[in-house]
Parts: structure tokens; C-alpha cells; sequence
């Protein structure tokens, strides 16, 4: 290729300095009985198992099929999910947990009976944080009341 001023330019300074040999680093790979005891005894997802081990869900699902241990399947998914029972994450507002069940929390169902009321009285999201937060409701983290977390629980209670 010709430069501006009828020179040869080859380009090699612009081009990245490639080395003949890349160190490699090897990946992490979980260890069968941390598998075993989150994957299989305390019926972790993939992913929860990823998070818990900081490595990714491939290298996870890789490790399963190496020790022999079987990923669940979509029938197990379904029986392990079942509605009424509870395993990981957080319930919804206006929901506690009683014996491995959800049932139905009665203060937080009455607060959520009032965020339905002021929006359907014309109130908006953040008129009806705000009334909230003036009465000393909270979150079920204990936090003050946002307009997006009242959007999503009124979303969801319809």
C-alpha cells in the first residue's frame, strides 16, 4: 500500500504485537463435594451454585457431567418449584413463609389493599411511596418505599 507520499507503507506499526506464546491460565473448576453439598444436598441451581462457587454456569455444568453428578431435569424443576412451597429468594410483599408454605401475611396485604386504593383513586406511584413512608410503613427489607417498587407490587397483586 502507498502512503501519502508515494512511499511503501507496510502498516506493521498499527498492527498489534502478537506474541509467540500466550501464557494460559487454567480455568477454576469446583471441587466435586462443593458440587455435591450445594448442587445435589441443598438443591441449588446451576446459576446459585456459580454465584456461590465465583465461577460461571457452563464451568458448572461441565464439573456436574465430570463427576457423575446428573443436572436435574425439567420434571425435577417442576416438582422442586411447585406453587405453595418456598426454596430460594425473596417473597412477595404481602407474603411470609410458615412451615416451608407461603401463606398470606396480613399487615402486608393491608398495605398493599391501601397502595390499590390511592391509585385507583388517582393517586401516583410516588404520592403513594410518599404516604406510606409518612405513616413508618417499610419495605420487607425495612427500607423506605420507592414509586418503582410500589409500580411493581400493584403490577403484580392485579
Amino acid at each position: 500500500m502507498q502512503d501519502a507520499f508515494g512511499g511503501v507503507d507496510d502498516c506493521s506499526d498499527k498492527l498489534p504485537q502478537v506474541r509467540d506464546s500466550i501464557p494460559f491460565q487454567a480455568l477454576a473448576v469446583p471441587e466435586p463435594e462443593a458440587l455435591a453439598a450445594l448442587y445435589a444436598d441443598q438443591n441449588l441451581s446451576t446459576r446459585e451454585v456459580a454465584a456461590a462457587l465465583a465461577c460461571g454456569a457452563t464451568t458448572v455444568k461441565l464439573a456436574l457431567a465430570r463427576t457423575g453428578i446428573a443436572p436435574r431435569t425439567r420434571r425435577e424443576h417442576a416438582v422442586q418449584n411447585q406453587p405453595g412451597t418456598y426454596h430460594v429468594g425473596q417473597l412477595p410483599y404481602g407474603a411470609k413463609l410458615v412451615d416451608a408454605a407461603v401463606a398470606e401475611h396480613a399487615g402486608e396485604r393491608r398495605v398493599v389493599a391501601t397502595m390499590r386504593k390511592l391509585r385507583a383513586g388517582g393517586a401516583s406511584y410516588d404520592v403513594i411511596a410518599q404516604h406510606l413512608n409518612d405513616r413508618g410503613h417499610k419495605t420487607k427489607n425495612g427500607k423506605t418505599w420507592h414509586h418503582t417498587t410500589i409500580a411493581r407490587i400493584i403490577r403484580r397483586s392485579d
